[in-house]
């Protein structure tokens, strides 16, 4: 847990904490995929997702999270369409509303939907304004050092929405941490026949290994 791990090297030890980056190549991930069961691996416990709005198309991804930070990746698809589009927002309402089954026949909905406002901003804001009540809110990324995560809550203007701001490079730090082999925190689907298409292919990895921390120094 990188985190407690930096507390533990600033405070008991009293040394710097150094991220090492474990994984550089997105193929050893690829050979890593797994087969589930069913569309829900045993072991999840809740369902989240997250939206990515672009100006033609919204792209989102479900993960499902079990104990101990263990993650695993259940669809990762795209809605073509305008965010202006009514029926483009409906359409994802069609991912979020539907319920997701264990192998013993259980199911699950989404519990939490994080929608990024930084395109569309508008639309966004309607939609999670008439959807918050089923746990879908909007959040906005701030790429400054330092920033936690979590960095802080907004309430924009006319309307009744709590706007998350997000420090983008310390949850990309916290992303690449858990993507150790060794760990093995982070799981991934192969594709199979309970979804036309799981979306966890090469493109995907290529797009998570996109960007690589460099250090600079300055004089």
């Amino acid at each position: 847990n990188p985190p407690l791990e930096k507390v533990a090297y600033n405070t008991r030890f009293a040394e710097s904490y150094e991220f090492v980056e474990t994984v550089s190549d997105e193929n050893e991930y690829l050979k890593s995929r797994e087969n589930y069961p069913a569309e829900l691996p045993p072991k999840v416990l809740i369902l989240t997702a997250a939206v990515d709005v672009q100006a033609n198309r919204l792209e989102f991804e479900i993960v499902g999270w079990a104990r101990d930070f263990h993650s695993y990746g259940i669809w990762r698809d795209i809605i073509k369409g305008s965010p202006n589009n009514l029926e483009t927002w409906a359409e994802l309402d069609s991912v979020l509303d539907r319920e997701y089954k264990f192998h013993n026949g259980k199911r699950l909905k989404v519990a939490r939907a994080f929608i990024d406002s930084g395109y569309s901003t508008r639309n966004v804001y309607e939609y999670c304004s008439v959807n918050q009540l089923k746990g879908r809110f909007a959040i906005k990324g701030k790429g400054s050092p330092g920033l936690p995560l979590i960095y802080q809550y907004s309430y924009p203007k006319g309307y009744a929405i709590t706007l998350t701001i997000l420090g983008v490079i310390d949850g990309k730090q916290e992303v690449f941490s858990r993507l150790n082999l060794n760990n093995k925190l982070m799981h991934f689907p192969c594709e199979d026949n309970f979804f036309t298409r799981r979306g966890y292919d090469e493109i995907y990895f290529k797009q998570l290994f996109s960007e690589k921390r460099i250090l600079k120094r300055s004089s």
